[in-house]
């Protein structure tokens, strides 16, 4: 069940992000506040915060490299937050969400590194400009969401998972995306125009 949460006015909802994101920054080598917050809304229903926690890596018995898992140290972070509503506390999680103790409800977004910027720009939303402005320029371009972040539509087939259906690509060695570096090489990749964040909200109406 949705957690309810009262509206907050931006101040106090941006107060609020910025002593969650400070308390896991330290264990993230990216963290950003992303939603309305963002968009500096004048009322606030939840926190949207996107990050990369910090990998460790480690050895089998053989002395092969496995594959970096996220720190301990933000997922015992993480769990000091608040009430977890949604998601499993373990390396791999793409979402968490937290009821805080102030009333709201904090979107913990995980994504994989090379994707983030693209996630970063959806999570900032609206949800309306993200799907009829950049997920129409992707798919322009011959691509297609999937949980590993985009695909080549031509190598990707959709498929029901549960009860939604999904974008999945199974390909051992798939063409990938560029590992954009900021929201601006991802805007130039998609051939439209860098909107700033506060303006997105009146983009998506026109």
């Amino acid at each position: 069940m949705m957690a309810k949460t009262t509206k907050f006015t931006h101040e106090i909802a941006l107060k609020i992000a910025i002593k969650n994101l400070v308390i896991l920054q330290e264990h993230c080598t990216k963290i950003d506040i992303a939603g309305s917050i963002r968009r500096e809304e004048h009322e606030v229903h939840d926190i949207e915060i996107c990050c990369i926690p910090k990998k460790i890596t480690s050895n089998d018995l053989f002395n092969n490299n496995l594959n970096p898992v996220d720190c301990n140290t933000f997922w015992s972070s993480v769990v000091s937050l608040g009430k977890v509503l949604k998601g499993a506390i373990a390396s791999g999680t793409r979402y968490v969400q937290i009821l805080l103790p102030e009333g709201i409800v904090l979107d913990l977004f995980i994504p994989i590194e090379s994707d983030y910027y693209r996630q970063l720009v959806i999570r900032t939303g609206p949800s309306n400009y993200s799907h009829n402005t950049v997920a129409k320029a992707w798919h322009k371009l011959g691509w297609v969401g999937t949980r590993d972040g985009l695909r080549l539509k031509s190598e990707s087939f959709y498929t029901q998972v549960r009860d939604k259906l999904i974008w999945k690509c199974t390909l051992s060695h798939p063409t990938l995306p560029p590992a954009w570096q900021s929201e601006e090489e991802f805007y130039q990749w998609l051939k439209i125009d860098y909107i700033n964040p506060e303006l997105r909200k009146l983009w998506s109406t026109i």
